[in-house]
């Protein structure tokens, strides 16, 4: 077929501003929205930072508590005793040595001494003595007060070159020894340059003081205080140490923060006391950080804490990295859609004028097909009369020209009637819905009259014919299914007969098998009685020789006893038959089942019975149980349910078929979920698989005679359709909810029995 090529006409200028515009505005919205999302991170961020700073301000102070306390109990020690030996120190300091792992960062405890204006002579003596020749107060020079280092344990290391060193001299070291001396208190002094003991690891650092006075001098006043002041206990730290340890005992989530703490309320990397970072650490930070004030020990402290973990590239931001890309891709997209559009309905324009051109042209060769093909086409007004119709038409219905169909109301060819012959209003067949509806629809079965009067079943289609939108008629193709129906009832037939003769033979095994069965269960009835009294006499004979404390045999009997294991079978015997006679009453209740199976499984019986569904779905269930179990486990959820009115046979036959299909249905070892419930008007029992499921293209077929997804010869596809009808006669109806991958769920929904 020649056609002309349509042309492509460019967009409008209005229409090209309106693709850019909504990129513009979606790009707007996404900016605004990737705002938001931001300030909301950095709010979180904020509260999150806010509580975790104040749990490190309120950590350090405790720590700093406990350094103190261990002054306190240094001076304690020394308001014990008033002279106190470098011994008695050293065994003190030795006590306290599991502290140091609980208080790390001590570099050393010690007392440092004032030395009296007029003493200094006497006190060189004294300590030269103790073993120290060369022992000075250091730095040398004339000072007005002098101090002393004479206890410091541990004393060793950078340690021996702090005996004699006089603090006082020291300008931030002697502001923190006046204030202790003056307050009474604990006190931190500045900022000093520690050395650790292996002399490699230079640390900031700070000391803390606690003043000790002279047993028996009154210290109320900051003059009295000065008058007694003997010395000063005191303990040097390093930073570092101090705080990791201190913030270590809270658990390691400070990690996650970028700490610094100052000396003073300057920010100044003169003041800077500890950093928790450093060097490559610290080029990725939020920008979120707070301060706090830490006043402890009658000092300053400031403590900044910064979140760390990437900053605008860390995880925290990656919600706001994704609402940007998403927002831009989305717009990009609207943006191609709208373009797609325009250049769609440009296109869509073009072509409605070409195939306007081509519609007068493909008439002529729609007429050639229509007379062509094997189906039956015919056209319908609105009011039922034939507007065209093809060879193959005129065919079927059996008529000879077409002005014999043409003009005749189809609605006259249809043959309607419910089962018992009641006439069905031709507005509610699916034939005519398509004029109402507008919708297309497909019918299995349907009765046709042809033109003398005879009838056939047909299957058709019928569609909406639209012009210009509008309903104007329906075209119908249809076609003669006489031969396929003749060949469905023969099956069924020839599957009917297989099931009946499934049924004798079940029956005639339940029979024979009754009456063996009745035998052994009888017999070990008997013989669990027999035994019993075995049992009782045994144990009366070992009562028996028990007391007979004078038998020569009794030994002997014992030893025979053992070497029988004659204990272990009577111990044994009792379980044996026990569960013996419990497996004939299992196969009691199989042939049981199974006769109630077999009374009846006929399609079309002549008596109903009240019944109970979930016993029949059990009857069946016994049937086939053997092969379910090689590809699932069954699980029950029964509710008591009142009884319905059926053919006891027909259920059996009915819930076979379905547990049947479940177990086909697997594809690999799954579950069956058995169910019974009911409310006021039905009962509804189901069975679920955890199968392959059923695609939604075929769901419309699978209640179709001889329609089946399984290999040739492994099914009839009359399982589900028996099953149908079964229910259909039943008043009841057979729902089914499928989804592919998961599994199938069909219920059973009969009316149950009112109780009078």
């Amino acid at each position: 077929m020649i056609t002309e090529t349509p042309h492509h006409c460019a967009p409008t200028p209005l229409k090209n501003r309106r693709s850019w515009l909504v990129l513009a505005v979606g790009l707007l919205i996404t900016f605004g929205a990737t705002l938001l999302v931001k300030f909301g991170v950095e709010r979180i961020a904020a509260i999150e930072l806010d509580a975790q700073c104040d749990e490190i301000q309120a950590t350090i102070m405790v720590g700093l508590g406990d350094y103190a306390r261990l002054l306190q109990g240094g001076v304690a020690f020394f308001y014990h005793s008033e002279e106190i030996t470098r011994k008695e120190w050293q065994l003190y300091c030795s006590a306290l040595d599991e502290l140091d792992q609980q208080l790390p960062g001590i570099q050393g405890t010690g007392f440092s001494l004032l030395i009296p204006p007029q003493e200094p002579s006497r006190h060189l003596r004294e300590l030269r003595g103790e073993g120290f020749p060369e022992y000075a107060v250091k730095p040398a020079g004339q000072r007005t007060v002098y101090s002393s280092i004479i206890y410091l344990e541990p004393l060793s290391g950078p340690n021996l070159q702090e005996l004699g060193y006089d603090m006082f001299s020291e300008p931030v070291r002697r502001k923190a020894m006046e204030q202790a001396r003056d307050t009474d208190r604990a006190t931190l002094s500045g900022k000093t340059v520690l050395v650790q003991k292996n002399g490699a690891d230079v640390q900031d650092g700070a000391l803390m003081y606690l003043p000790v006075y002279r047993t028996g001098l009154p210290h109320a006043t900051v003059a009295q205080r000065r008058a007694a002041l003997k010395g000063w206990v005191y303990a040097s730290y390093r930073m570092g140490d101090m705080i990791r340890g201190i913030l270590g005992r809270q658990g390691e989530g400070k990690q996650h923060s970028y700490l610094q703490l100052f000396d003073g309320g300057e920010q100044s990397p003169q003041n800077l006391l500890y950093e928790s970072h450093s060097g490559e650490k610290k080029k990725h930070l939020h920008p979120v950080r707070l301060t706090r004030q830490i006043q402890a020990n009658g000092r300053l402290w400031t403590l900044t804490v910064t979140q760390t973990g990437g900053g605008y590239f860390s995880a925290t931001y990656l919600v706001t990295w994704f609402t940007l890309a998403g927002g831009v891709a989305i717009s990009l997209l609207l943006f191609g859609w709208v373009r797609s559009l325009q250049n769609t309905s440009t296109r869509a324009e073009a072509l409605a004028r070409t195939m306007t051109r081509e519609l007068h042209k493909s008439e002529e060769k729609v007429c050639l097909i229509l007379d062509t093909i094997g189906d039956a086409v015919c056209g319908i007004e609105l009011n039922g009369c034939c507007t065209f119709c093809n060879p193959a038409a005129l065919l079927v219905l059996g008529y000879g020209r077409q002005e014999e169909l043409l003009g005749k109301n189809l609605r006259e060819l249809v043959h309607h009637s419910y089962g018992d012959g009641s006439p069905i209003p031709l507005e509610s067949c699916s034939f005519f819905k398509s004029f109402t509806e507008n919708q297309s629809y497909r019918v299995d079965d349907e009765l046709f009259r042809r033109s003398d009067g005879s009838s056939f079943p047909v299957e058709y289609c019928s569609a909406p014919q639209l012009t210009e939108g509008r309903i104007t008629g329906a075209v119908v193709t249809f076609m003669d299914i006489t031969a396929r129906k003749e060949l469905q009832e023969k099956l069924r037939l020839k599957d009917q007969a297989k099931m009946d003769s499934i049924t004798r033979l079940a029956a005639g095994v339940a029979h024979e098998l009754n009456s063996p069965l009745g035998f052994i269960s009888s017999n070990l009835r008997v013989l669990t009685d027999y035994f019993d009294q075995i049992v009782r006499y045994d144990r009366f004979r070992r009562d028996l020789d028990a007391g007979d404390s004078g038998s020569a045999n009794r030994d002997v009997v014992a030893a025979r006893r053992a070497e029988l294991e004659i204990d272990s079978i009577l111990d044994d015997g009792a379980d044996l038959i026990g569960s013996t006679l419990g497996g004939a009453t299992r196969v009691t209740k199989i042939v049981q089942d199974l006769q109630n199976y077999t009374r009846d499984t006929r399609l079309n019986p002549p008596e109903k019975e009240a019944l109970t569904l979930d016993s029949c779905l059990d009857n069946a269930l016994t049937v086939c149980l053997t092969d379910l179990n090689y590809v699932a486990t069954i699980r029950k959820e029964y509710e008591p349910t009142p009884t319905v009115l059926g053919n006891r046979g027909q259920m059996n036959q009915l819930f076979l078929n379905l547990l049947l299909n479940a177990g086909q249905a697997m594809v690999a070892p799954g579950e069956i979920v058995l169910k019974s419930r009911f409310d006021e008007r039905f009962v509804y029992v189901s069975v679920s698989d955890t199968g392959a499921g059923i695609p939604e293209k075929i769901m419309n077929r699978i209640f179709d005679p001889f329609f089946t997804t399984k290999d040739v010869g492994k099914g009839t596809g009359l399982g589900l359709s028996i099953s149908s009808e079964i229910i259909k006669k039943h008043d009841g109806e057979l729902q089914v909810e499928s989804v592919v991958g998961v599994g199938t769920t069909f219920t059973v929904k009969l009316p149950w029995i009112p109780v009078a």
